[in-house]
């Protein structure tokens, strides 16, 4: 910024207010004509009230630029060209949404059955007695000596309770040896 300083910074505040009010009209006669003469009298008053002024006719002169056509009719038209969704859209659409959470969480389920949901294959809480038919075929195939842990499998769930379990076996296998059993 320069040095010098511009007419309004030379002025207090109220002093350019007054030159405003009594270039737009504003002032009481009184008041009107000793801010006139003031104006003559203080060139700093005098520059600013110039300063005013032209402003003031450079705002008077300015015409906003005019458009070719009006564009309001041209805006309305094609808001009104815009085709409205048909309505079984509107109802479809949030019925689509729910359709598809449903979906992948009924995958979600068969992917990640909860943990004793699922015994031999079948979904536990299905029809009780076809459940109960295919667990019987299925324990049918299973050689004897493997059917209590087939049958139990929802509670033999970690491998270390497999393990034990086979380590039982061994014992009572090297006890029936011991006792001339086998």
């Amino acid at each position: 910024m320069s040095k010098r300083k511009t007419n309004q910074q030379k002025l207090k505040t109220a002093q350019v207010e007054q030159i405003s009010a009594y270039l737009d009209g504003e002032l009481l006669a009184e008041d009107s004509a000793r801010t006139a003469e003031r104006i003559k009298r203080d060139a700093t008053w005098g520059r600013t009230a110039r300063s005013f002024e032209m402003v003031d006719s450079t705002l008077e002169a300015w015409q906003p630029a005019l458009l070719r056509r009006d564009l309001t009719g041209s805006i309305l038209a094609a808001a009104h060209r815009r085709p409205a969704r048909p309505a079984w859209l509107r109802v479809a659409a949030p019925l689509a949404a729910a359709a598809a959470v449903l979906l992948i969480v009924m995958l979600y389920q068969v992917v990640n059955p909860p943990a004793g949901a699922q015994r031999n294959g079948v979904m536990a809480g299905g029809n009780g007695a076809a459940a109960r038919v295919v667990e019987d075929a299925v324990l049918a195939q299973v050689p004897e000596e493997d059917r209590f842990v087939v049958a139990n499998l929802d509670v033999i769930e970690n491998m270390d309770v497999l393990a034990n379990f086979e380590t039982l076996e061994a014992m009572d296998r090297l006890a029936a040896r011991k006792n001339g059993d086998l």
